[in-house]
């Protein structure tokens, strides 16, 4: 499929994985496999006592096949784990970018009790400023602790 059918969810919207907690999505362009996934964690109670009752992390990755990707996502394998081969279309950021946005919408309407956090995090700098520059514009805010990442609570 093209990634115009894809970009907004297309008919492939989120699926939910009970063994690993968590939402996700994938695509195929140009002969690779991305996918997306919302990891759900308990809320600290800081978080609590902000009213956040959940806080998903997100996790991305584009590898040679889905089969690739999925094994890394969701099983531990180290087929793509921190690799960063430059090689990646930015068709892939901007799939993942309306995939985002597409999940504070599905998942706002599925819990519509308390607020909900959704955490990304960039494996190296590079990766962050990207991801910076193209989440900051949707309300997500950069956050600096043992590690970068932007925050959105919904």
């Amino acid at each position: 499929m093209s990634l115009n059918q894809h970009e907004k969810g297309g008919s492939n919207s989120m699926k939910q994985n009970k063994q690993t907690n968590c939402y996700w999505n994938s695509i195929n362009i140009d002969n690779k496999s991305a996918m997306i996934a919302f990891y759900e964690y308990y809320p600290r109670q800081e978080d609590i006592d902000k009213g956040i009752t959940r806080i998903y992390h997100l996790g991305f990755g584009v590898g040679n096949n889905r089969k690739q990707v999925s094994e890394w996502m969701f099983n531990g394998k180290q087929y793509i784990h921190h690799k960063i081969t430059g090689t990646s279309n930015i068709k892939f950021l901007i799939w993942a970018k309306n995939q985002i946005l597409e999940f504070e919408t599905f998942i706002k309407s599925k819990y519509d009790v308390g607020k909900i956090k959704i955490v990304i995090e960039g494996l190296d700098d590079r990766r962050f400023k990207v991801y910076k520059k193209g989440m900051v514009k949707y309300g997500y805010e950069d956050l600096y602790g043992w590690n970068k990442m932007l925050i959105k609570v919904i």
